[in-house]
């Protein structure tokens, strides 16, 4: 989707930080920024978009357990 905005280059940027916009609001709120300066889009989803999909995954997988174990124990 990013790369359909064609020539525009801010509509790029902008839809290239979309998935990981919140973590990197983080990052910077904590004065890390300054680390991710020089890195890729592909580096960041590397080290921002794939822990935080496995920290939601396994965040959705324990709620999900909690549900069953709730519902057997109300059965």
């Amino acid at each position: 989707m990013a790369y359909s905005a064609g020539e525009d280059n801010k509509g790029v940027f902008v839809f290239l930080q979309l998935p990981i916009v919140f973590q990197m609001a983080a990052i910077h709120e904590l004065g890390l920024s300054v680390f991710l300066r020089e890195i890729s889009w592909a580096g960041a989803y590397l080290l921002i978009g794939i822990p935080t999909f496995l920290l939601l995954y396994f965040v959705g997988f324990f709620i999900n357990l909690s549900y069953l174990r709730l519902k057997r124990s109300v059965n």
